[in-house]
């Protein structure tokens, strides 16, 4: 359904979909879209498998600072915002970060293949908590893979 939600507000020609391990979500699914030739808009579904939380949503952008293409393959380094959510007995843990990504693609004209890599630092925070407490965080994914669909 977020996929669906994603694709159906692309402006541009490109979509992701990706399937990922890192932390705080041990296991994500991360579908993306392009919203100008730079720019694009992701949201991620996760488990980490009781590590932490039971489950994990998030929301984020992705500016492409550089892109390198040769021939059908691409490599961008990106930046952005993310924030996390991930409930827990009693809590909700929010976390917002800036995040940077590695990205390599190789097209088969329609349909090419991503290998993907985010780091991210930020604040979290549990709501609702009974004193107010702001602690780092990361958010690591170093490995995604996937599928890109459309045409850049």
């Amino acid at each position: 359904m977020l996929w669906l939600a994603l694709a159906s507000s692309a402006v541009a020609a490109e979509a992701q979909l990706r399937v990922g391990v890192g932390l705080p979500d041990v296991a994500r699914v991360h579908a993306g879209v392009s919203v100008s030739e730079r720019w694009s808009v992701h949201g991620t579904l996760g488990t980490n498998l009781g590590l932490i939380t039971y489950f994990g949503a998030s929301l984020g952008g992705r500016w492409d600072a550089r892109v390198w293409e040769l021939g059908p393959q691409r490599l961008v380094l990106g930046v952005g915002p993310d924030i996390w959510f991930g409930p827990a007995p009693e809590v909700v843990a929010v976390i917002a970060n800036a995040s940077v990504d590695f990205e390599y693609s190789y097209d088969f004209g329609f349909v090419g293949l991503v290998v993907a890599h985010r780091l991210g630092m930020g604040p979290t925070m549990d709501f609702p908590s009974d004193r107010f407490r702001v602690e780092p965080a990361g958010l690591i994914v170093p490995l995604q893979l996937g599928l890109r669909f459309g045409s850049r």
